[in-house]
């Protein structure tokens, strides 16, 4: 009975919360708060492991909490993440998991939308655009910028996964690095490359053992290449690919922005910004941008600042570069459903 009444609000939310997404860009909290009520009442009544449901549902939001804080996700895809999370039966999830239950959805939404994404972003750019983004990527300051940020990150997390006793699988420390790098860089833009030499430096002498051994240093550099594909050439080819040119007068609240905007000498003036991203905190740190640029996308206020700088005159510019918007939630329902399908039939998936 548990079961089929999780299936079914699981479709119900996930049908829903689908449509609103594609048709308006948005997900309601009408739609996800109940559900997690729900989930809650449903793993009370079906006298579930309480302990490990809470322990999911907590990391599950602290999760979702990062990628929304790192920009990657809105707030209403965290929420239905949770929701998603603790509407799903305990028993349902693989056994093997990796980190926490629910972050069996997480894999099977991101690695389907990711091999989508890139075959979109191949297909859409010419060789040209390609080579661009090969060259910006393989930077050699950003490259030696990231090789510490990431050398640091990697000990601060292998310590804290060993007090956890969590394995340290690979995928897992790719995804959770990538997303410490993202909410990090935010703290300090600035000062980011610093912090991380001294703190790795740190981190590396207790437990100089480990760092010379060569199995080490095969795993950080299959880290480093994989970050340096995904953190940036990826990024830089969907700038290309996922980009439409948009007048100032026909700019909405919520769209983000692919062109950061600033002021030289009292004029309005633009450049790319290969996404919001490290890129910018390592190679834009400079760059006083007028309004931030992040996933929540251009606020009303905003808009009407860039129209009035326009009509004074006062701006180099009459459009922006704007980024399409993929709609998240169909994506995080397809990957409640893929685990489901997994758990029956692929287990080791």
């Amino acid at each position: 009975m548990y079961f089929t009444v999780s299936v079914f609000l699981i479709s119900l939310l996930g049908l829903g919360s689908s449509f609103t997404d594609v048709k308006d860009g948005r997900i309601p909290n009408i739609l996800v708060l109940p559900a997690v009520v729900a989930g809650f009442l449903l793993a009370v009544l079906s006298q579930a492991d309480l302990f490990l449901f809470l322990s999911n549902a907590f990391i599950a939001f602290a999760f979702g909490f990062v990628l929304y804080l790192s920009r990657m996700w809105s707030a209403g895809d965290s929420k239905l993440f949770l929701a998603f999370a603790v509407l799903f039966p305990l028993a349902a999830f693989p056994k093997n998991f990796v980190f926490f239950p629910a972050f069996s959805i997480i894999l099977n939404s991101f690695v389907p939308a990711f091999i989508v994404l890139f075959a979109l972003a191949i297909l859409r750019t010419s060789t040209g655009q390609k080579f661009e983004a090969l060259k910006k990527a393989l930077d050699p300051k950003t490259l030696v910028s990231l090789a510490v940020i990431l050398f640091a990150f990697y000990w601060a997390l292998y310590y804290v996964l060993s007090i956890l006793s969590v394995p340290l699988d690979f995928f897992l420390i790719v995804v959770i690095l990538f997303l410490m790098v993202s909410l990090l860089e935010k703290a300090f833009p600035n000062k980011l490359v610093v912090v991380s030499a001294v703190g790795g430096a740190i981190l590396a002498a207790l437990n100089l053992k480990e760092v010379l051994q060569p199995d080490f240093w095969v795993l950080f550099a299959l880290i480093f290449a994989l970050m340096v594909f995904l953190r940036f050439f990826i990024l830089y080819l969907g700038f290309f690919a996922f980009g439409k040119r948009v007048e100032i007068a026909d700019l909405r609240p919520g769209m983000v922005l692919l062109e950061g905007v600033y002021e030289k000498e009292g004029l309005l003036e633009k450049k790319k910004l290969f996404f919001p991203s490290l890129i910018n905190a390592l190679q834009d740190i400079r760059t006083n941008y007028v309004f931030e640029m992040g996933s929540s996308g251009l606020t009303g206020e905003n808009i009407k600042a860039l129209l009035k700088k326009e009509k004074a005159g006062k701006a180099k510019f009459h459009s922006l570069l704007v980024q399409e918007t993929l709609p998240f939630a169909p994506l995080l329902f397809a990957g409640a459903l893929l685990t489901f399908f997994c758990s029956a039939f692929l287990p080791w998936c």
